[in-house]
């Protein structure tokens, strides 16, 4: 048992980049920072791959941030050996880890006595392929996964299901879609897991039935040159539209009419979240946790991995059916504050640290 008088207890989370693109992990921080008791637990946050933006957001939330080294600790022996360094000079309680493998917590285990717990936001590991790969976790005290479906493909006696959550308005907001005007929006890394030349293809068809719809993709990417040319290809022209990375999504999205998800693989996707915190309706593959945060006819549609056809007739519904449109967002900002919110996953995130804090000297 840790001793209590140790209180607050120092809780160290290590992050890959600090890049924009990688906001998905740096926001369940955030939203750790913004709802745990800081006299019980004291949030620090280390980038291990690099500086950028999200350093500044962490510290901004009440995180005390550091970027380990520019050139990345995940690729450089050098940097890891300062890491290992810096973490022997540090008296953390916990070291809650979201990147890297064993031999980091090896690293941590090495430099530190403190309790370890594993993050797994994803059941694939992209680079490797989609197929969802087996996780054994045994040297941590316990494994967090982000959904039922990423959990089972943990190996681990103490796994618990945490889902994301998300900051939602009593009330949708109001949306800033011009009058008229017909906007399916989508938010994701330009990268091949998220299947955006899928959704380019089944809003094609669409366009010539529906003048006043146009299509947003939101996000940074390798895949961007490619998808410029996919929609030319498409003679999509100025109907759909590449935003580039937006900071505010919630404020993109409130401009938008649909939301689509036409992943091939997912966790949880805390972009459909994110959605559904401001009341739109979504049209999503039922791929990984999706889902687990939407219902099929009633909070979105959901299609086939892999099917453009179908997410097109799932778009043309909604499209066609602003009844449909207002029943389903309406029921998705519902499931946003009473499922999936920020404070219940706060509440779960710190029932496993008292967990392992409780755990006797052995692992």
């Amino acid at each position: 048992m840790t001793d209590a008088s140790t209180r607050p207890f120092r809780v160290l989370h290590l992050l890959g980049s600090a890049r924009a693109e990688h906001v998905s992990v740096a926001n369940i921080v955030a939203a750790l920072a913004r709802n745990v008791d800081p006299q019980e637990f004291e949030l620090h946050a280390w980038f291990l791959d690099g500086d950028g933006p999200l350093v500044e957001m962490l510290a901004d939330c009440g995180v005390t941030t550091r970027v380990i080294d520019r050139h990345g600790v995940l690729r450089n022996p050098r940097c890891a050996w300062r890491f290992l360094q810096q973490l022997r000079r540090e008296r953390f309680a916990i070291v809650h880890q979201y990147t890297g493998g064993r031999w980091l917590r090896w690293l941590a285990h090495r430099a530190s006595a403190a309790r370890q717990v594993v993050h797994r936001i994803s059941r694939v590991n992209e680079r490797w392929g989609l197929r969802p790969m087996r996780f054994d976790d045994q040297g941590p005290d316990a494994v967090i996964a982000i959904a039922h479906a990423v959990a089972a493909t943990v190996v681990h006696r103490r796994t618990h299901v945490v889902h994301a959550g998300v900051r939602s308005d009593p009330t949708p907001p109001p949306s800033l879609a011009p009058d008229g005007a017909l906007i399916i929006g989508t938010a994701c890394r330009l990268v091949p897991a998220k299947a955006l030349d899928h959704l380019l293809e089944a809003f094609a068809p669409l366009a010539g039935e529906f003048p006043s719809a146009r299509l947003e993709i939101a996000g940074h990417g390798p895949l961007r040159e490619s998808l410029e040319r996919r929609i030319a290809e498409l003679g999509l022209g100025q109907r759909a539209s590449l935003l580039g990375w937006r900071n505010d999504i919630g404020r993109t999205m409130r401009g938008w009419t649909i939301y689509a998800q036409p992943s091939l693989d997912e966790g949880c996707p805390i972009a459909v979240l994110d959605a559904m915190a401001v009341g739109l309706p979504i049209a999503a593959t039922a791929a990984g946790g999706t889902p687990e945060l939407v219902d099929d006819e009633r909070t979105a549609l959901l299609v086939p991995v892999a099917d453009p056809p179908a997410l097109s007739r799932a778009l043309r519904r909604l499209l066609a059916d602003a009844e449909l449109r207002t029943r389903l967002g309406d029921a998705a900002h519902r499931d946003a504050r009473e499922r999936f919110s920020e404070t219940r996953m706060a509440a779960a995130v710190v029932a496993v640290y008292r967990e392992v804090l409780a755990l006797d000297g052995t692992r």
